[in-house]
């Protein structure tokens, strides 16, 4: 057998498509080869149509010149694409790098592969699925797709790129390698984009399974519903895009000679108009599909099938009323580990109607007709069918332009639509290769490749006959004693889980507690500049446990429980360690700094995996009792914090954890309480690293559930100018108590110089009086930009030998230079200054419009927050008898007692007493007093423990 022929028959077994055309090419035509004599691997190609050779100089220089070159950038790259086959010795010498685990070939013409496969011997490389060759035109979406689907090249996306060979492809084939590109480019982000940013949609999802997994067996079987769905020979999906209203009237007038497959938003329109479908899909995780269901009437579901994922909402399932509810499971790790196949699987698209396609593919109906897939804004900027009870979708920043139906231009579509519009192709391109026709008689909205456009009366003439009437489809669900053991195969599966799960976590955390440990040390000696310092056989063993922990990813078992929930974060994380492990290395010290980057990388890939595996045993656990909480969170309208709340529909005390995720990094976690009927609310801080004048993702999650709080994720750009005040208001996220002790500054009063306190006039009026009454003070202005340095000098003209200007990096360069803050209630950031700072601090607290008010009235008009003091004394360390003496006020009771205490002179708090009076009293008494200071933080400090209460 010569090399052509060992060639061909490794070929054909990979794509033997592409294998037969080759083998049935007899002789090279277009291309002339020119090989040496003396040295059989020096070849140059001439292009006989254009005139071009492959080579100017001697081929073998050339090629060895381009293979150093190459590998200088790409030596450590485990895949790589390759434009052209050219001589092959380009190829075949980088298959020596064992590094390259999978070279994909991309050739434009067939001939060329003809020529090299008789010149060198690729059959070992192809048989080890380490070489891969395409014809271009193969290279589409669909096949792109299969490419980045295989789990050893998915997690080298972002190292992607497609290299022509020589400059001969870029010369005479540019347009193709552009368009072999786009659809790499696209089915990279295809594939990225659906595995999500973090892993919401998998924690929900498996509450919810198991949630719904006891009540799924009791249903008919998924196997009994393909085998019975297909009561004619073609099913129309009907779904809610723009355009359905419009094929309604012509849909009714067949509706008892095909089977009618609906998704679940479309069924309150479908009554509306008389037209009962067979089947409803629903596949939504969200409660607020229920609503579909509730829109409709008990008579009108009579008769219908409910098709249902049971990782749908559990108040989705309850609502079904009337219907015969038949529930499957999706292709899911965590349902397959249930081993109830008869259950399974269907729904790896994202909607509803992608799902049906699916079923009506499995039930093998000869046609199925699309309507109402828009999977576009329509021409007046609809997102939905007239009569659709959710209204229509605002448009996003990031909708896209494509194809339009019949190529008539391009139409806006979402992210998400687009994505649904991929997963048709691609299920259509399998489902024509089983013979099926697939047509889009939708009539508007995106082209789907693959799809036969008609309009719908021409897909009725074809493919509908209206003398056949359709029967009934009756489904009959399992006996008891069935269904018993099936639960108790249920129940016994999830006490598994919840061990294992349990104990896996608790060995990935031991690892992050031991990696955290080390990547500390390496930041305190600055270990990238310092790398003497560094005990490397430390790194190499942590390198082989994260190696053990990685292996298992090999193990079915973990596989089936774990990989939904860690996919989505763990791959995006590969994602970045690629980058390191591709770097190429040129001596000992990139050898060492690869292993420290390493160790870097993995900290934030083993935190993630372990908060991951946490929450999926708070998931396992509850089982469906997330189901009554509301979660909202959107970015501040300047940009630089994110605020939110939790509402829980349990009507009881909840308590919650947040974390704060900015392109796939956990940054922050806070904890906030819910005390119902009240919401909870929180505030984050966008770190300042982030304000780098690029696009970031933001996500809020609730840590235990991982679910994405209402509004989020989002994308953002921070700009690098307000750098530094971002780099002040992260610091609060990062506050620690214990840090401090006795840390104010004696004489040393501290206001926020921001141009809306610099503008106050009242403000600034105050302030300069205090300058004049306390002449040993000195006056600390904080700002953040430069440009408030000149209104300072304006504002302090008369005084200012005792200003200093200091630029804070953290709440702790306010704290640890003042003895008193001067807040001005106007600005945002000064409250929020206040509320950190008013436990360690004693703080004169300023609100300008309020100033010539008295005591008596200021407090009368929030008598709730010093409510908590009076009708509290005892726990705030004051004898109750203390409001006969002073009457229920709050500043006569604290004040009074603490002078007296004190004995800070003749001075006395009456009712009449303004707030500017008391104001620069008590800025006298924290000036002099120490005890008067301590009174003050211990109040503060106990109205936090009664509000927290």
């Amino acid at each position: 057998m010569n090399t052509f022929e060992h060639n061909i028959e490794s070929l054909i077994i990979l794509n033997p498509s592409l294998g037969s055309r080759v083998f049935a090419i007899e002789e090279n035509d277009r291309y002339e080869v020119f090989q040496e004599p003396t040295d059989p691997l020096n070849i140059n190609i001439l292009d006989r149509l254009t005139g071009s050779l492959f080579y100017e100089g001697r081929p073998q220089d050339e090629i060895l010149a381009q293979v150093d070159r190459f590998e200088q950038e790409f030596s450590r790259y485990p895949i790589l694409f390759i434009y052209g086959i050219a001589n092959a010795l380009f190829v075949k010498l980088l298959l020596k790098n064992t590094n390259h685990t999978h070279i994909i070939v991309i050739e434009p013409e067939i001939e060329l592969l003809y020529i090299a496969y008789n010149l060198i011997d690729f059959s070992t490389e192809i048989e080890q699925r380490r070489l891969y060759f395409f014809e271009h035109h193969e290279i589409d979406f669909v096949r792109a797709v299969g490419i980045f689907s295989d789990s050893q090249i998915k997690v080298f996306c972002k190292t992607y790129h497609l290299e022509p060979n020589i400059p001969y492809y870029e010369n005479h084939y540019g347009e193709s390698l552009v368009q072999c590109n786009a659809h790499l480019v696209r089915a990279i982000h295809h594939v990225v984009t659906g595995l999500g940013n973090d892993t919401t949609d998998a924690l929900i999802g498996l509450e919810w399974h198991l949630a719904n997994v006891s009540k799924m067996v009791e249903t008919p079987t998924l196997l009994e519903l393909i085998q019975k769905m297909k009561t004619t020979k073609t099913a129309i999906i009907i779904s809610t895009g723009p355009s359905l209203a419009k094929q309604l009237p012509l849909l009714k007038t067949i509706k008892d000679n095909v089977t009618l497959l609906s998704v679940d938003a479309s069924l309150p329109i479908l009554e509306q108009y008389g037209i009962k479908p067979d089947i409803v899909f629903s596949i939504e995780r969200v409660a607020e599909t229920a609503e579909f269901y509730q829109r409709t009437s008990r008579e009108f579901q009579e008769g219908i099938i409910c098709a249902m994922s049971s990782l749908s909402h559990p108040l989705l399932v309850e609502s079904v009323n009337g219907a015969t509810l038949q529930m499957s499971m999706r292709p899911f790790g965590y349902t397959r580990y249930f081993n109830q196949p008869e259950y399974g699987y269907i729904g790896i698209g994202m909607s509803a109607a992608n799902m049906a396609y699916e079923a009506a593919f499995h039930a093998k109906f000869e046609n199925i007709i699309l309507i109402g897939q828009d999977l576009a804004y329509g021409e007046e900027g609809k997102s939905h069918s007239d009569g659709h009870i959710f209204g229509a979708l605002k448009r996003r920043k990031d909708d896209v332009e494509v194809e339009a139906y019949g190529g008539n231009g391009t139409v806006l579509t979402s992210v998400i639509w687009n994505m649904f519009r991929n997963f048709f192709e691609n299920d259509i391109h399998i489902a024509s290769q089983e013979g099926v026709m697939t047509i889009n008689a939708t009539e508007g909205g995106a082209r789907i490749h693959g799809s036969k456009e008609l309009s719908f009366s021409e897909a009725i003439e074809l493919c509908i006959d209206k003398n056949i009437v359709k029967e009934k489809i009756i489904l009959t669900p399992p006996n008891s004693e069935c269904i018993e053991a099936k639960h108790n195969e249920i129940e016994a599966k999830i006490a598994f889980m919840l061990e294992y799960v349990t104990e896996t976590q608790v060995k990935v955390s031991k690892l992050f507690e031991q990696v955290a440990e080390c990547v500390e040390r390496l930041d305190k000696i600055n270990g990238r500049k310092n790398l003497e310092k560094i005990d490397y056989d430390e790194i190499a063993n942590l390198m082989e446990q994260i190696d053990e922990v990685k292996a298992l990813f090999d193990d079915q078992q973990f596989v089936d429980i774990f990989i939904d929930a860690t996919q989505a974060l763990i791959v995006h994380h590969e994602l970045e360690i690629a980058r390191i492990q591709v770097r190429p290395i040129q001596n000992d010290d990139d050898r060492r700094l690869k292993m420290i980057d390493w160790i870097y990388a993995h900290h934030h890939w083993l935190f993630a995996l372990a908060g991951i595996m946490e929450a999926e045993l708070v998931a396992i656990q509850r089982r469906g009792e997330q189901s009554g909480y509301v979660h909202k969170a959107k970015l501040s309208d300047d940009g630089d914090s994110i605020i939110g709340y939790f509402y829980d529909f349990s009507k009881r005390d909840t308590h919650f954890e947040i974390d704060l995720i900015i392109d796939n990094e956990l940054i922050f976690s806070k904890k906030i309480k819910i005390v119902y009927p009240q919401k909870g609310n929180f505030i984050f801080f966008v770190p300042a690293n982030f304000y780098n004048d690029q696009v970031h993702d933001i996500i809020l999650r609730e840590k235990n559930t991982g679910i994405v709080l209402s509004g989020m994720p989002e994308r953002r750009i921070f700009l690098s100018a307000n750098r530094a005040k971002a780099e002040f208001m992260a610091s609060f996220d990062r506050v620690y108590p214990e840090k401090i002790k006795k840390i104010y500054c004696k004489n040393a009063i501290g206001f926020l110089a921001v141009k809306e306190n610099l503008e106050d006039d009242d403000y600034i009026r105050y302030l300069n009086e205090i300058l004049e009454l306390f002449p040993q003070v000195k006056l600390k202005a904080f700002y953040f930009d430069d440009e408030m340095i000149e209104m300072i000098n304006v504002a302090f003209y008369n005084s200012l030998e005792r200003v200093i200007w200091i630029k804070p990096q953290d709440i702790y360069c306010i704290t640890n230079e003042i003895e008193a803050w001067i807040q001005n209630s106007v600005s945002m950031l000064d409250s929020l200054i206040r509320t950190t700072i008013m436990a360690w601090v004693p703080f004169n607290y300023f609100e300008a419009i309020k100033m010539m008010e008295s005591l008596e009235k200021y407090e009368r008009d929030n008598a709730g927050m010093f409510g908590l003091f009076t009708k509290n004394l005892e726990f705030f360390g004051f004898d109750p008898f203390l409001s006969k003496q002073y009457g229920i006020s709050f500043y006569e009771i604290f004040y009074n007692s603490v002078i007296q205490k004190i004995r800070y002179g003749h001075k006395k708090i009456v009712p009449d007493m303004s707030l500017q009076e008391l104001s620069f009293l008590r800025l006298e008494m924290i000036l002099s007093s120490e005890e008067f200071k301590k009174a003050v933080i211990t109040l503060s400090i106990n109205f936090q423990k009664i509000l927290n209460q």
